[in-house]
């Protein structure tokens, strides 16, 4: 009996950059994170019919396949999800039971003969009993769409219950077709971050689109300031274009009337493409913009000019390393970071092998440290202060000059830094070798959220959550930054820094001051 197969109406579909890789990749799990608007979703819509068009034929003539599509609550699967799937897919044939179901078909595109038979289940995981549910499936391939709303190890449940369907046989075995994942981007400490950045498994892939718009820090004569945000028509180097810009109707007014209307957090995540800031307190820089300041690949050590490194003690010892270049910017090279440690373990374990392995120190290098004032009182077991212990190593380090170690004052210097452009470029710099840096900027570094307020109305501490990891390196940095922009009490005049820049710096102490005995 002949098998009556639906004839499949081409459709054109463009991938855009971004989704072109996307499209490329044959990683079991891939994922994409863009801004709104920006074809991530159909993107993933295609990758399925894609995917499902590779699956092997069975004796029938039918490449059968099964896919979960997904999603935190159910309502936004059938309004948002479903719709997209829809659009591409009119024919598919919907039931709208609990959970929806659907079966879409058509003959396959090359005209091989074969059929294309894809059936869908779609469940929202708002309960643990959601999620039970997931063990009784069995799947070919799965679509997680606004990823980052749902915990990674219910992905990795998902995952565990691809390449199930159908069922080997006669010898025939049937491959996983893939976990897919979109998203807007999430906030810094959620598992996409971690999983894209820092955990590199051969199974994973993951992809970031350009933001939409860009935007500069303005401060007119006026006195008028604020952001200012044009479109992404590839201006800025190494930022490609925006993407899917063509099919909405406002083209980059879609995303210029949202810029309006946002608030700082969802312009980052929706807009800007960037990862928002920490929800547990009230970001203390609010001026750092992750895909303006944080360069990898282009923060690099200058041989003959001056490193400058800011140093904070206590028990986690942590360390930042900065040089300003010819232009003016600092730079924020690498940062060394420790638990449970002494300063002069941490100098001799971690902080000089890095700075004589990949700085020169030593070799012709000068390095000055700039630290916490606090750490040139005595400590009350040898009477040594922690500043001596460092100069004992033969690191020159000397006490950051900031009133009273001011917190404020400290502060507002690098708010003035982030805020400041050189020839149209950030006036500071954080590479790739500053994680823990780059991630107190992204919101980890917040006042700490106090109770008891009046109902409506949240308060904060005046100072930043000291229990915080990220608190140590960020208070290394003010002090590097403050040195570098403010000088020294003890300068006498200025030095050169290399290249013909000058740094203001102090005159010695007196010798007898770094005389100790190891």
């Amino acid at each position: 009996m002949a098998i009556e197969r639906r004839e499949f109406k081409k459709r054109e579909y463009t991938p855009s950059a971004t989704c072109r890789l996307f499209h490329l990749s044959g990683k079991k799990i891939k994922g994409i994170r863009g801004p709104v608007g920006s074809g991530k979703s159909v993107a993933c819509c295609l990758e399925v019919f894609l995917r499902s068009c590779g699956q092997e034929a069975n004796a029938e003539g039918k490449r059968e396949s099964k896919w979960l599509f997904y999603r935190r609550h159910a309502v936004d699967l059938e309004l948002t999800t479903l719709q997209t799937w829809l659009e591409w897919f009119p024919e598919t044939q919907m039931k709208y039971d609990s959970p929806m179901t659907g079966e879409y078909r058509c003959a396959h595109p090359s005209g091989d003969g074969t059929e294309v038979v894809i059936h869908l289940v779609m469940m929202g995981l708002e309960t643990d009993e959601d999620i039970k549910k997931l063990k009784s499936l069995e799947l070919s391939g799965a679509w997680g769409n606004e990823a980052t709303q749902i915990p990674w190890k219910v992905h990795s449940t998902v995952y565990e219950r691809l390449g199930r369907y159908p069922r080997a046989c006669g010898g025939k075995k049937y491959p996983r077709l893939g976990l897919l994942m979109d998203t807007n981007s999430p906030h810094e400490s959620n598992w996409w971050k971690r999983r894209s950045e820092d955990i590199r498994d051969e199974n994973e892939e993951y992809f970031t689109q350009p933001p939409a718009l860009l935007r500069e820090w303005i401060e007119r004569g006026d006195g008028v300031k604020g952001w200012k945000y044009t479109p992404n028509i590839g201006q800025r180097d190494g930022v490609w274009p925006a993407e899917n810009v063509e099919n909405h109707n406002e083209g980059f007014a879609y995303w210029l009337n949202m810029v309006r209307t946002k608030d700082e957090d969802d312009i980052r995540t929706q807009v800007l493409n960037e990862y928002g800031l920490s929800v547990a307190g009230l970001p203390i820089y609010p001026e750092w913009k992750d895909g303006w300041h944080y360069r990898p690949g282009e923060v690099r050590f200058e041989k003959g000019r001056l490193l400058v490194a800011g140093l904070d003690f206590g028990r986690t010892p942590a360390a930042v390393l900065l040089q300003m270049g010819r232009d003016g910017q600092v730079r924020c090279l690498e940062e060394v970071v420790s638990e449970d440690m002494g300063i002069r373990q941490f100098c001799e374990e971690l902080l000089i092998p890095v700075l004589v392995e990949r700085y020169g120190w030593g070799c012709g290098t000068r390095l000055v440290c700039f630290a916490d004032p606090a750490g040139a009182n005595p400590n009350e077991v040898d009477s040594v202060s922690a500043i001596e212990m460092v100069n004992a190593c033969g690191i020159e380090c000397w006490p950051c000059d900031v009133a009273g170690n001011s917190f404020v004052l400290r502060s507002n210097c690098v708010k003035e830094l982030l805020r400041g452009v050189r020839d149209g470029k950030p006036a500071v710099v954080v590479g790739e070798r500053c994680k823990v840096l780059r991630n107190g900027f992204n919101g980890g570094y917040c006042y700490k959220k106090m109770a008891g307020g009046v109902l409506g109305e949240e308060r904060y501490a005046p100072g930043p959550d000291k229990s915080s990891f990220y608190t140590h390196i960020q208070d290394a940095f003010q002090y590097g930054v403050w040195s570098l922009l403010r000088g020294n009490r003890y300068s006498g005049g200025l030095i050169d820094g290399g290249g013909g820049g000058n740094l203001l710096l102090g005159n010695r102490l007196p010798e007898s001051r770094f005389s100790v005995a190891m």
